[in-house]
């Protein structure tokens, strides 16, 4: 089991994407370890249904292969050191309170004058063509954002 306390999860995905955790950094390159990670840190707020995940991550694959494959994938998750646990039988969710998105306190604060050094670009160069559902997903969390960003520009304008 991942300690929670041992330090905080750093997800960016503004400039260089990755998530950095007291145990080691997930890159986008390790594609499914990577994309599991950040569906479960940005949807954080709320326990995500394992079947949900499934369907994002292997939209073909069978109910029992899927099943496997998440089950693979939350192992690798937690030996990274992003301490995902069971809410109940058929939900999961991040336990960890010290996860820190480097566009949030920006977008929180609604402060123009702290705009990050990177560019207000979600995820640049990421592509998640594995799954169709995935990419629709993240379609819409990047439209999200970037919303926020812009409204936030246009108002100190």
């Amino acid at each position: 089991m991942a300690n929670a306390s041992a330090g905080p999860i750093r997800l960016f995905v503004l400039g260089d994407a990755r998530i950095e955790t007291p145990r080691g950094v997930i890159e986008p390159t390790a594609e499914l370890v990577f994309a599991a990670a950040l569906y479960l840190i940005l949807e954080r707020k709320e326990p995500v249904a394992r079947r949900t995940l499934e369907q994002l991550l292997w939209p073909s694959a069978s109910r029992q292969s899927a099943s496997h494959r998440l089950r693979q994938t939350l192992l690798k998750l937690r030996r990274c050191g992003i301490p995902v646990e069971p809410v109940g039988r058929s939900r999961l969710q991040l336990v960890s309170e010290n996860i820190v998105v480097d566009f949030d306190e920006f977008v929180r604060s609604q402060d123009a004058s702290i705009i990050p050094e990177q560019p207000l670009s979600f995820l640049p160069g990421y592509d998640s063509g594995f799954s169709f559902a995935f990419a629709e997903w993240l379609d819409s969390r990047k439209n999200e954002v970037q919303t926020a960003f812009s409204r936030l520009l246009l108002r100190d304008i």
